[in-house]
C-alpha cells in the first residue's frame, strides 16, 4: 500500500485488476505526465493503424466466429496495453485499435467502424464526453462504454446523455467491464 500511497501523492495512478476466473493479475502503472506520441501497432512503415489492427493476429481466419471489435480511448499508454491484454484474452473480442485523445477517437472510430469503444473522460484535447457525443451523431449503433476514474454523479450523467451505453470506473471487476462491453451489464 505504500507504493500506491507515493504515486497518489506524485499524481500517478496504479490499479491491480484480477479476475476470479483467470489466474494472475494485471498491474496497470499511470502517470498524468505521459502524453508522448504512441509507437506504430505493427505492420510495414506507412501502414495505418486500422490497417494494421484489422487483420487477426498469426493470420487466422476471423470470419467464423462475430467478434466485438474494440476500440480503446485513453491518454495513459499503459492503461491501454493493460486493457488490450486483458480484453484479447476474452473470447469474441477483438481490439482494433488505440486512441490517445478525444480527437483521435473520434477520427478513429469513423475510419474502422468498431463496434464498442472503450472511453475514458479526462483525454486532453477534447475529453471523453465530447467525443461520445460526436461519435454517436455520426454511428449511433457503436456501444460506447465510460470508463473513468471520476465517480461524481454530474460526470456520469454527462457521460450517459452523451451516448454512453454504460459508465464504469476503472477500479471496476474485469467481469464488469466485459458484461458492458457485450451489452449485458444490469447497472448503467
Amino acid at each position: 500500500m505504500i507504493t500506491k500511497e507515493r504515486m497518489d501523492v506524485h499524481g500517478s495512478q496504479m490499479d491491480v485488476i484480477t479476475s476470479p476466473t483467470r489466474s494472475g493479475s494485471v498491474v496497470l502503472l499511470s502517470s498524468k505526465d505521459e502524453h508522448e506520441p504512441d509507437p506504430p501497432l505493427g505492420g510495414q512503415p506507412g501502414d495505418t493503424a486500422a490497417e494494421q489492427s484489422s487483420s487477426a493476429p498469426g493470420g487466422q481466419d476471423q470470419c467464423a466466429t462475430k467478434l466485438l471489435r474494440i476500440l480503446l480511448a485513453d491518454d495513459h499508454r499503459i492503461l491501454r496495453q493493460g486493457l488490450r491484454r486483458l480484453l484479447e484474452m476474452e473470447d469474441g473480442m477483438e481490439v482494433v485499435g488505440e486512441a490517445a485523445d478525444g480527437h483521435e477517437a473520434v477520427d478513429m472510430a469513423r475510419l474502422i467502424q468498431p463496434d464498442v469503444i472503450i472511453m475514458d473522460i479526462s483525454m486532453p484535447g477534447m475529453n471523453g464526453i465530447d467525443a461520445t457525443r460526436m461519435i454517436m451523431a455520426d454511428m449511433p449503433d457503436v456501444r460506447i462504454v465510460g470508463l473513468s476514474m471520476h465517480e461524481t454523479s454530474a460526470v456520469v450523467a454527462s457521460m450517459l446523455e452523451a451516448g454512453a451505453k454504460a459508465y464504469l470506473a476503472k477500479g471496476c471487476p474485469v467481469e464488469d467491464l466485459t458484461a458492458a462491453i457485450r451489452g449485458t451489464d444490469s447497472s448503467q
